[in-house]
């Protein structure tokens, strides 16, 4: 299943209502399970970004369909990478050839 890192922010809203942000990281995890993926992890930070989360989902439709739905919410912005794992990365090195 393809993994991507996502990097947020609190918007205004989100920030009025941190004291909620256990809660809406188990609606995410529920939505993003929902619809046949795994939140790997979700992280708060200090600095630039507010956190991250490592999101696994069967494809970058389903991916971009679940981060629709979590900005629709209001609470965060976001930044989206594809991540590659060892293997995958070995499979992308073998087609430059």
């Amino acid at each position: 299943m393809p993994t991507y890192l996502v990097l947020w922010k609190w918007t205004d809203q989100g920030a009025r209502n941190a004291g909620a942000t256990i809660d809406r990281v188990q609606a995410f995890r529920t939505d993003v399970e929902t619809h046949g993926g795994k939140l790997r992890e979700f992280m708060w930070t200090l600095g630039r970004w507010d956190g991250f989360c490592v999101v696994e989902m069967s494809d970058d439709q389903a991916f971009t369909s679940a981060m629709l739905r979590l900005a629709g919410a209001g609470n965060v912005r976001t930044e989206s990478l594809r991540a590659f794992n060892s293997e995958e990365m070995r499979q992308i090195i073998g087609k430059m050839a």
